[in-house]
């Protein structure tokens, strides 16, 4: 499986405080635009997500949970790396 590269999004303005740091309110939005983002780069269908496979394929939820853990990973990333650019 190749690494997923990185998610960039460029901030909005709308997005920020008065100090042009990225408002809280919007990590939630962030991360789940990046999260479906990478599961586009693997192939994954998002409808995958409304299935009810947890209990019947207990290799899939153990798959499952590796990958959150892996999107809970980049989040962090990604948050660390937000700024607002200078336009």
């Amino acid at each position: 499986m190749t690494r997923y590269p990185y998610y960039e999004r460029t901030i909005h303005y709308y997005e920020t405080d008065r100090m042009g740091v990225v408002h809280h309110s919007n990590y939630a939005r962030i991360l789940e635009d990046c999260r479906i983002d990478m599961m586009a780069y693997y192939g994954l269908p998002y409808a995958l997500l409304d299935h009810i496979w947890f209990w019947e394929k207990p290799l899939w939820t153990l798959a499952f949970w590796i990958i959150t853990l892996l999107f809970f990973v980049i989040g962090v990333n990604v948050f660390n790396r937000l700024k607002v650019r200078d336009c």
